[in-house]
């Protein structure tokens, strides 16, 4: 295989694996928002259901559920961090690769394009504000849900 074959190669396959990891990503983020509905979802309908209504039994579950929702946005958070870190590791990987196998040609491969056109403000702002808020959020139900005392 000679060396232009193996950038070649090389760089398939690090495109394969830059597809797989947004796919991931988008995943983490789906999952992560979607478990904390969906127990949010639940714990309405069960403060709701004749079995919520007991003083001593939603207490006890209003304590330990929405705790839950919390802990999901932290480790979203984190999980999806690392995975945005190691697609940045990769994308710099394949800007070598691709400065390597297009040297010479009018085509400077999409990871070294991507790099230089994209518009990474918004994309930033979106996390910022969501992930940190979905933390603060979700902690902030807890807390209230907490400390708040069910008077029948």
């Amino acid at each position: 295989m000679s060396s232009r074959e193996h950038l070649k190669a090389e760089h398939q396959a690090c495109h394969e694996k830059m597809r797989a990891a947004v796919e991931q990503l988008h995943k983490i983020e789906q999952y992560t928002l979607v478990g904390i509905g969906a127990v949010y979802a639940w714990y309405a309908a069960f403060i709701n259901s004749p079995e919520g209504k007991s003083p001593p039994d939603i207490g006890a579950v209003s304590n330990f559920v929405l705790w839950i929702p919390f802990l999901m946005a932290v480790l979203g958070t984190a999980r999806g961090a690392m995975q945005r870190q190691y697609m940045g590791s990769l994308a710099t990987y394949l800007r070598s690769v691709e400065v390597a196998l297009f040297a010479g040609d009018e085509i400077e491969g999409w990871e070294n394009w991507f790099a230089k056109n994209r518009k990474t403000a918004i994309n930033w702002i979106f996390r910022l504000i969501l992930w940190p808020g979905l933390v603060l959020f979700t902690a902030f139900v807890a807390v209230q849900s907490s400390a708040f005392k069910f008077e029948y």
